[in-house]
């Protein structure tokens, strides 16, 4: 019984407890120390129960409540934790940057949901975290097969209706070999939808800051989305895309239940990895060469998806560097109701792919795009504004480094 209440408690509390204990169910028999040294990896090295012959004795039990509880305090990281899979793995042997996304979300939409059901224990009125900008995800390592994915999501910044998260997406070794490595780093912002009414938002604690710089850089983004939602409002939807390229490529797909989940809408983290793989097979065919996902930004979620709803991606290249390409990809959706199909923007995003060498793995110079139209012209320009800004702000960095 004390083994049973001890997982139950753990299980709702934390993904990162959970996955801990699969650990030591999995390693029952071999070696408890290699079990330990994964649980303590994936808290961060807190202090977990013990195992003793395969039960947890009163003392045990007492430790965990009082990790739960540390953990679970105001400011307290969430964690979400995988282990890397076969289906995981793309052609070119390394992990899908979908597989990133996927998780980074689900470490966001905990998060988020823990800061309001902190003072809302007791409220009848379900909560929906909800996905609406991916403000930049920056690709810096890459897991293997075996390993375990673990995302560490903190709230950085709070607006009166808005959350600005941050997910940190580490990589452990099989069995506690190693140390971690940082894999992914993610800036999310999101909403909270009444479950009762989708169309009603639901107000945001404010939450104390520490660090007064974060706190800064959340108001001048917050103000940014404003006036993007504000522009894209007047912008005319265009079911088509005026672009010239010839390396412009669309899929198509069908929204089930499996995609929402929980959710009365789809996730976005099913339709993120449809868009890497349109924009990585995009990227390929216009550097005839490998291309792996360095970074994908500005990506702003403009209307929900229902199952039963059919989506069409399109991709094209927009601007390169000297050893990368940007891509464009928008979602468009197409929802029956009532005898009418209604047509609508569901998703627009940027990918930056990195050129490699198919032997040696390195970077490759990239052939470089010629934009035609004004409309390609304009985005070019654009893209390479904000390439320069980035690499001036790298430059920056190593020189206080």
């Amino acid at each position: 019984m004390i083994l049973n209440r001890v997982l139950s408690v753990s299980f709702r509390t934390i993904s990162a407890d959970k996955a801990c204990f699969s650990a030591y169910f999995y390693t029952f028999g071999r070696s408890f120390a290699a079990a330990n040294a994964i649980c303590r990896r994936f808290c961060n090295g807190n202090i977990l129960p013990s195992v003793t012959k395969g039960l947890m004795s009163h003392s045990s039990l007492s430790m965990c409540a009082q990790t739960v509880h540390f953990l679970h305090s105001e400011n307290a990281p969430m964690y979400v934790s995988r282990a890397v899979r076969f289906d995981d793995i793309q052609m070119f042997g390394v992990v899908h940057g979908g597989v990133y996304l996927e998780i980074t979300e689900e470490a966001g939409d905990k998060i988020v949901s823990q800061h309001y059901n902190r003072d809302n224990e007791n409220s009848k009125i379900p909560v929906i975290p909800v996905l609406i900008k991916i403000e930049k995800s920056q690709f810096i390592d890459k897991a293997n097969l075996g390993e375990n994915l673990i995302a560490e999501g903190e709230i950085i910044y709070t607006a009166p209706h808005s959350v600005r998260v941050l997910v940190s997406l580490y990589a452990v070794p099989h069995l506690g070999s190693g140390d971690r490595r940082l894999i992914s780093r993610s800036w999310l912002w999101y909403v909270l939808l009444n479950g009762n009414d989708h169309n009603k938002l639901l107000p945001v604690r404010p939450m104390q800051l520490k660090n007064s710089a974060l706190e800064m850089e959340g108001k001048l983004e917050h103000e940014r989305n404003k006036a993007d939602r504000q522009r894209r409002a007047e912008v005319k939807y265009e079911s088509d895309m005026e672009y010239s390229s010839t390396f412009s490529a669309r899929s198509s797909h069908l929204i089930s239940r499996e995609h929402s989940g929980w959710k009365a809408f789809s996730r976005a983290g099913p339709i993120l990895k449809w868009m890497d793989e349109l924009t990585g097979y995009v990227s390929n065919r216009f550097a005839a060469t490998i291309c792996v996902t360095g970074l994908c930004d500005d990506i702003s979620f403009l209307s929900k998806i229902t199952p039963g709803s059919f989506v069409t991606l399109t991709a094209t290249p927009v601007f390169t560097s000297k050893s990368t390409v940007d891509i464009q990809c928008f979602a468009d959706v197409e929802t029956i109701s009532d005898g009418h199909i209604v047509k609508e923007r569901a998703i627009e995003a940027f990918f930056t792919f990195v050129a490699l060498r198919k032997a040696s793995k390195k970077e490759l110079t990239m052939k470089q795009l010629v934009p035609e139209t004004s409309k390609e012209k304009a985005i070019y320009e654009r893209r390479q504004r904000l390439y320069e800004e980035r690499k001036q702000s790298s430059k920056n960095l190593s020189k206080i480094k």
